[in-house]
């Protein structure tokens, strides 16, 4: 959120956490346990996003020493808008970026029939290191909701996100392989249409 409306923010919910772009910060709002551990983001993506982060324009001065200065009031507001609307939209995408690169195998655990995540072979699939963070993540109220968003194949931001950046394999794969699990029904057949073969 922007820097104005942080306090404010911060007091909505218990359990929050809220990274401050412009200060490098990442606090916690107020919870019953002072004592809080907020574990590490992983770190690839954490990397890939800082580096993201790095590469926006967050100062508008520096962003308009680059034209011609206007004496014209308004035509500088206007520009002043623009900017700030194109930096909140890139930082918007950046941290879905994040997002999808934290979560994107996610969809590889789902068993769409029985409407489960598998989290523990999804966790064998993460770095070690990455465990406590994934660990605590998979049991708030918010994943189950993305969890149910997946399951209902809701095409939101995230789901657009990740079609936009999968590699041309994935997509390709995913158009012809359905992600659904085969069922109890075509696991017998396939068997015993091998039983029959030999």
């Amino acid at each position: 959120c922007h820097l104005d409306h942080f306090e404010e923010v911060s007091k909505e919910a218990d359990g929050l956490v809220l990274v401050n772009i412009d200060h490098g910060s990442i606090t916690y709002s107020k919870s019953t346990d002072d004592n809080v551990d907020i574990p590490d983001v992983p770190l690839l993506a954490a990397q890939t996003f800082i580096q993201r982060v790095q590469s926006l324009q967050l100062h508008h001065e520096l962003h308009a020493a680059h034209f011609l200065s206007s004496t014209d009031l308004n035509e500088a507001q206007a520009h002043r808008r623009a900017w700030q609307q194109k930096l909140n939209c890139q930082i918007q995408q950046t941290t879905l970026q994040l997002l999808v690169s934290i979560f994107r195998d996610v969809k590889n655990h789902l068993n769409y029939e029985h409407r489960v995540f598998n989290s523990e072979e999804f966790l064998k699939t993460r770095a070690a290191g990455d465990h406590q963070f994934y660990k605590q993540v998979l049991d708030t109220y918010m994943f189950h909701s993305f969890l149910k968003a997946r399951l209902n194949r809701r095409m939101d931001a995230f789901a657009q996100m990740d079609l936009d950046t999968q590699s041309e394999e994935d997509r390709i794969n995913g158009t012809l392989v359905s992600p659904r699990r085969p069922t109890v029904e075509k696991i017998a057949s396939r068997k015993s249409s091998h039983l029959q073969v030999t």
